[in-house]
Parts: structure tokens; sequence; C-alpha cells
């Protein structure tokens, strides 16, 4: 069989809960966006579909970082809002612009 890819690494890094990390990333951006007009998005529980953006970025990266994963989960969310951010989360790990926004792709479908 393939590689596993271990998800609850993400759960807790740190010490700090998934959905405090989150807000801590998210929630200057969700605020930048809503003083300029734009609409606060709030995340809900993660889909079924970050997992093939694991398995994606297991591909081609190699072993998934805890900040890899985290960005798939904010991006199976399937809103444009998530999808930009998990590009960005991505990008900012050293993940190329082309297998970034693949992978976002992939946890939202």
């Amino acid at each position: 069989m393939g590689r596993g890819v271990t998800v609850e690494v993400a759960q807790t890094r740190e010490g700090i809960p998934l959905e405090k990390r989150l807000f801590r990333f998210a929630a200057p951006v969700a605020l930048a966006g809503a003083l300029v007009g734009g609409s606060l998005v709030v995340a809900g529980p993660a889909q079924a579909t970050a997992g093939d953006c694991y398995r994606y970025l297991d591909s081609i990266v190699g072993k998934v970082s805890p900040e890899q994963v985290d960005a798939c989960e904010v991006g199976s969310q399937g809103t444009d809002w998530s999808r930009t951010l998990c590009i960005g989360m991505l990008k900012a790990t050293g993940v190329s612009d082309s297998g970034s926004r693949t992978a976002c792709r992939l946890a939202a479908a």
C-alpha cells in the first residue's frame, strides 16, 4: 500500500487546537476584507475532500507538514475565500503556485 497521511498531527500543535490557530490566522484577513466592503466568512467543519489535498501534496512534496494539513482543511470549506486562503497558506510553506492551486481545488471538490 502507499504511504498514509496522518491527520491527527494537525489537531493540535504546540498545544493550540486547530480551530484557534485558524482563527488567529483567518480573523485578521477576514476583518480586513470586511473593512473594505467584503463579507466576513466563518469556516465550518472540514469536509472529507481535504484528504484528496493531503494525498496530492504527499505526492509532490513528500511528508505533509501540519501547516499544509491546515491549509487543506481550510480549502475544503468550498468557498472562494477559503480556496484563496488555502492557496496562500500552501505557497507560504514553499509549495509552487500551480501545486497550491491544484491541491486547493482538490480540497474544495
